[in-house]
């Protein structure tokens, strides 16, 4: 959120997924405060809803968050034509197809 310890971290793991000619950017929400936990929405959720515009004007083709419980995830993808993940949604996504159940 409002730190960024992992964005080195985000890169070293994403990297090796992209594909060629993929160019990976990993911002942080600056402004609050620099803790790994996640605040309660109402204290972000502005400055999110913000960067998820800017990403898409800045030509970013998806943005996907770090938060494993995708907090505000589906309420910014009513703001931009471009993707919005998170963790949870794609492990909802693709868990059935790695075994027998999910659940």
């Amino acid at each position: 959120m409002g730190t960024d310890m992992y964005n080195q971290w985000t890169l070293e793991v994403l990297g090796p997924a992209a594909g060629p000619g993929t160019e990976i950017g990993v911002r942080h929400l600056p402004g609050l405060p620099e803790t790994p936990f996640v605040p309660e929405t109402d204290v972000w959720r502005d400055e999110f809803f913000q960067a998820v515009v800017a990403a898409e004007r800045d030509g970013f083709d998806v943005v996907a968050t770090a938060c494993t419980s995708d907090p505000l995830v589906r309420e910014a993808k009513r703001l931009v034509g471009i993707p919005v993940t998170g963790p949870f949604e794609a492990l909802s996504h693709t868990a059935p197809a790695t075994g027998p159940w999910t659940g």
